[in-house]
């Protein structure tokens, strides 16, 4: 507080009037912590004569809060933070790309000012989901890669220029083509084998 006086003696005393107001309601909250007070003002400190409110909710924490207890203020505010952590997790794997990091540090700050603020938009959520849907791309794309680096490349050989199946050409699709023992009849035995189909093996006619 005394610092806040070295800077601006006006928002000093805002600040402390904030203090105040959150001191209470946090007082206030604990007689039903934990779904809170709902809705209707009722989070709020009043007179018991006039009923007037006393009591000033500024930041979006409190405000939740009060209103829901610690159940609704976990559930939401882990909602929101969970797009970062997820993000973080994947980023120490796979860097994201320059705009997802400058959307979620701007994502970061408004969940900062959601201490002393009530700026829950609709904007907020949306850029939440588009970071968590970032996330999950940037995790199965890493485990996509970790798949493919794990499983055994096909070893290709000379593909023969003359090989054909039923009088056709063998086709391109079928990557290389290794011959091995000779079948009767002029026939030779084939095996094929890509990275993209299995082991295939197959009688074809050699000129």
């Amino acid at each position: 507080m005394a610092l806040a006086h070295g800077i601006s003696a006006e928002r000093a005393q805002s600040f402390e009037f904030r203090v105040m107001n959150e001191e209470a309601l946090l007082a206030h909250g604990a007689a039903r912590p934990l779904f809170g007070w709902g809705g209707y003002g009722r989070n709020l400190l009043h007179d018991p004569v006039t009923g007037r409110a006393l009591s000033v909710s500024d930041g979006m924490w409190i405000i939740r809060l009060g209103m829901n207890g610690w159940m609704g203020y976990i559930a939401e505010f882990g909602l929101l933070a969970m797009p970062l952590m997820l993000l973080a997790r994947v980023s120490l794997r796979q860097v994201p790309a320059p705009a997802v990091a400058a959307m979620a540090l701007i994502y970061a700050a408004n969940l900062v000012d959601l201490l002393p603020n009530a700026t829950l938009v609709p904007l907020t959520w949306l850029i939440g989901g588009a970071l968590l849907g970032q996330a999950e791309a940037l995790r199965r794309s890493g485990q996509a890669a970790q798949t493919a680096a794990a499983m055994p490349r096909a070893r290709c050989c000379r593909r023969h220029p003359h090989a054909r199946v039923d009088g056709s050409a063998l086709p391109a699709a079928f990557g290389c083509i290794r011959l091995s023992r000779p079948a009767s009849h002029g026939r030779t035995h084939v095996e094929t084998q890509s990275c993209c189909s299995p082991r295939l093996a197959m009688v074809v006619d050699l000129p």
